[in-house]
């Protein structure tokens, strides 16, 4: 049985959020009864968070130690994250002095503090490289304040990995699992360095074609995708992005699954 949720906005942006996306994927989450959920690509929760049904079980993985260890921090010792948070300053020169800080000098609340300051300040969750957002609204201590007590109230009973996607799969497939799948786009598998090749989505297409469970995976609508899921249930999603306050641009998401209504 599905339980009513609660859904809460991520803390931060990050590559690939799903935020304009998200109500369609939602919707669909709700239509398969399942009784596990599991997110083996989580990023900062775009689609998990703002869902409004939850089962009894829900992990959520990430390759990525500065996404899991921000999220473990939330969950357990968020209180330590808020007063780092409460004296932060936006300024120039901590952006770069925490961007150049080597993380194995930094205690995990330290390294959470560190990664979300980063997010909160760079364009589009992309911390590696570019220059530091203006926006004098990026850090508002009163919001992000509620935003990091909200997440804890919501991750209570989560179960977090650090495992790749892979794994992560094959541990979590048994009947009655539902996973949410948002690999990289096809085509920017270079910003992600080793964390997901081209070849990926060939290992990750063989392997949905085995599991026991039903799977959603949201992806770039272009031929290759079309190809690469074409013995699965396909339907594509136009979604408009607003580029400025003049223009907008429409996109194509292709939403694939192995669930038949």
């Amino acid at each position: 049985m599905l339980e009513i949720v609660q859904p809460t906005d991520p803390i931060a942006a990050y590559i690939g959020g799903k935020r304009l996306l998200s109500k369609h994927i939602v919707a669909r989450i709700n239509q398969i009864p399942h009784k596990r959920y599991c997110e083996p690509f989580m990023g900062m929760g775009g689609v998990f968070l703002r869902r409004t049904k939850k089962p009894p079980v829900e992990v959520v993985n990430d390759i990525n130690q500065d996404v899991i260890n921000l999220f473990r921090v939330v969950q357990r010792h968020f209180n330590a994250l808020l007063e780092m948070c409460e004296w932060s300053v936006s300024s120039r020169d901590e952006f770069y002095r925490l961007r150049n800080i080597p993380r194995e000098y930094l205690t995990d609340i330290e390294r959470a503090y560190c990664f979300l300051y980063l997010q909160k300040h760079s364009f589009g969750g992309k911390t590696n490289y570019g220059g530091m957002k203006s926006d004098r609204n990026s850090f508002n201590r009163n919001i992000l304040v509620k935003k990091i007590r909200s997440l804890h109230e919501r991750l209570s009973g989560v179960f977090l990995d650090c495992l790749p996607y892979e794994e992560c799969i094959k541990r979590q497939d048994k009947p009655g699992t539902l996973f949410y799948l948002d690999p990289p786009y096809f085509g920017t598998e270079d910003y992600y360095q080793d964390f997901f090749s081209k070849n990926d989505f060939h290992k990750l297409a063989s392997l949905l074609k085995t599991i026991k469970g039903h799977f959603i995976l949201s992806i770039n609508n272009i031929p290759e995708t079309r190809e690469l899921f074409n013995t699965f249930q396909l339907e594509v999603v136009n979604i408009k992005y607003s580029c400025n306050a003049k223009t907008t641009k429409m996109s194509e998401e292709l939403i694939v699954t192995n669930y038949e209504s």
